[in-house]
């Protein structure tokens, strides 16, 4: 029987992970362990997973947070067993969730199977959050349809080598390498195919600040780099770049965040125009944007050097 292990990375979610954790069927024979890693939690979450002793859980603590990313490589370098699955540490699996992705990526020989992905309201209602892949794909494919948004999700059970391959020179920068190394994990896998288990994704309401918004904009130019690498269509590439420009916006609409990232901006907002990108008509919006974004923000950086 091949195994799993599940990583579940933990910061300062005393409110769900112990239903994240009583979620994961730790009795069934194909789970082979459950590895908490807490990036550094100041509320009281590592100790309700220590008090609550469940079986297979293993928690590892981090002396400071260094992201969700790092954080599951940090697991998976401690993990024990072929095959892998995330589990953020605020959501929930349906029952029979691994067991169902684990024997179909053993049954069809894929490198990946996709949960079916729900999303979870704050009534505790459920609604189809993306729709559920129903063919077996390429990894080449299953990566194209991450361009310009989420089409396909990356939350299911894996092989540990597809992720080794995928990270074995990979550079991370801080938030949004999750989002990074999902690509690189399609693209280095063969066969991905999706399974009827449930995967619950908790929608939270999230303000986020300059500075996230400056994480996410460097994990969007990483992003189409590697989708015009790769041969993305002219389309998916446009609708990406768009989003570089919007996310630069909503940086400027919040406050550039400090001194030192002004030349990052700076610098998004250049390799926006370079890059070798057809502009639409039903582009110009956006084209006019980074246009009249460029000076400002060198006008900005000027006066701060």
């Amino acid at each position: 029987m091949t195994l799993v292990s599940v990583i579940v990375p933990m910061w300062n979610d005393a409110s769900y992970i112990i239903e994240c954790l009583n979620s994961i069927d730790t009795t069934d024979d194909m789970i082979g362990e459950v590895i908490v890693i807490d990036n550094a939690s100041t509320d009281n979450s590592v100790s309700l997973v220590t008090l609550a002793n469940i079986p297979k859980v293993k928690i590892v603590r981090n002396s400071a947070n260094v992201g969700a990313a790092r954080a599951r490589h940090q697991a998976i370098a401690l993990s024990s067993y072929p095959l892998i699955t995330f589990l953020d540490s605020d959501d929930i699996l349906g029952p029979n969730a691994v067991r169902d992705a684990a024997s179909d990526l053993v049954n069809r020989q894929l490198d990946i199977s996709i949960y079916t992905m729900l999303r979870l309201d704050s009534s505790g209602k459920t609604h189809f959050y993306i729709p559920p892949l129903t063919e077996v794909i390429s990894g080449n494919e299953a990566f194209g349809r991450t361009i310009g948004g989420w089409a396909i999700h990356p939350m299911g059970v894996f092989k540990r080598e597809v992720y080794d391959t995928a990270t074995n020179d990979f550079d991370f920068h801080g938030h949004s390498d999750d989002e990074v190394i999902t690509r690189y994990i399609f693209l280095s896998a063969a066969q991905v195919g999706g399974n009827q288990g449930v995967y619950l994704y908790r929608d939270r309401t999230r303000e986020y600040t300059a500075q996230q918004i400056l994480g996410q904009a460097l994990t969007n130019m990483r992003t189409l780099r590697l989708a015009i690498q790769h041969g993305v269509a002219v389309n998916k590439l446009r609708i990406a770049r768009n989003n570089i420009i919007l996310n630069l916006l909503a940086i400027v609409k919040r406050g550039i965040p400090f001194a030192k990232d002004k030349p990052v901006i700076l610098d998004i907002a250049k390799s926006v125009v370079a890059l070798d990108i057809p502009w639409h008509i039903l582009d110009m919006p956006y084209r006019v944007a980074i246009y009249l974004l460029r000076p400002f923000l060198s006008l900005r950086h000027g006066r701060h050097r």
